[in-house]
């Protein structure tokens, strides 16, 4: 079967600028990284103020940040006028109720980390990327670092192949080969419709063209009869030129799209892409 390399332009939707929202979202996940570094006795910014690269603060200074939320970080001044700051008593709150709802949807919530795994290659995820996808996915930063989360008991094991962050992945106990695995959006929509999963369709809506419907029809039906292949499945055993291997991509891509809900600000698209690569393939340019 041949394929068609379509290119298309991204156009901005203006309309999201408005939203104060998303326009301040930025700030969240450092403000709450903060929160967590700092504790309700006060502590001086030199502590924290060396992570300021890594937390990306927009201010550039850590100092400068978390001025900005005197709701959430009270000010002192130390010995030779050093500022401290520490967590307010309404911020360590707030911060106790976020564990709390954590603990409370633990598993729902590593269940989308799992997917996740499930779909990468060798059913292993780069470290660096997954870390990349905790804190949109509702996941605390500190997963694999704190040994209280304790992720053998969400079914994860962290393999070390090598020297360096490059070879730390994260893998599945057992590799899930007694689980049972989850079903696709696609195959949830034909259990649905026609009571099974034998035959799974891949919704596509071409043009309201004629000449365009006459043409792609024959490659239509073709492209529908060749076998669906779960995201979840392993397929390390099907060739990756193959038009198998071509509708397994296009229900993995519709995997991102069906969870884009998790990635929707601007700030989660690094993570969205490098995930991307690694599940569907770098020949896919998201």
């Amino acid at each position: 079967m041949a394929y068609v390399n379509v290119t298309m332009r991204r156009k901005k939707d203006s309309s999201f600028d408005a939203v104060p929202e998303l326009s301040h979202a930025r700030d969240i996940r450092t403000l709450v990284s903060l929160a967590c570094l700092l504790s309700p006795s006060p502590t001086p910014v030199s502590a924290v103020s060396k992570l300021g690269p890594s937390l990306e603060t927009p201010d550039r200074r850590v100092t400068a940040f978390l001025r900005r939320f005197p709701a959430a970080f009270v000010e002192s001044v130390g010995q030779h006028n050093i500022p401290w700051f520490r967590l307010s008593d309404a911020a360590a709150r707030l911060l106790r109720e976020e564990r709390d709802v954590f603990a409370a949807r633990r598993a729902d919530v590593c269940g989308c980390l799992r997917r996740v795994v499930l779909m990468s290659p060798r059913r292993r995820l780069p470290l660096r990327v997954a870390q990349g996808m905790l804190w949109h996915l509702g996941i605390p930063e500190d997963y694999f670092k704190d040994l209280d989360h304790d992720i053998a008991q969400d079914g994860f094991k962290i393999v070390i192949s090598g020297d360096g962050d490059d070879w730390r992945e994260l893998g599945l106990i057992d590799d899930a080969k007694d689980e049972e695995m989850p079903l696709s959006v696609l195959q949830l929509n034909a259990m649905r419709k026609l009571g099974s999963v034998e035959e799974v369709s891949v919704p596509l809506f071409p043009s309201k063209g004629l000449r365009l419907k006459q043409k792609i029809k024959d490659w239509l039906e073709r492209f529908q009869r060749l076998p669906y292949v779960s995201p979840y499945e392993d397929f390390s055993h099907i060739n990756q030129g193959s038009d198998v291997s071509e509708k397994r991509a296009v229900g993995a891509a519709g995997f991102l799209h069906g969870n884009r809900c998790a990635f929707q600000l601007a700030a989660a698209a690094p993570a969205m892409l490098r995930f991307a690569t690694v599940a569907v393939g770098p020949k896919f340019d998201f």
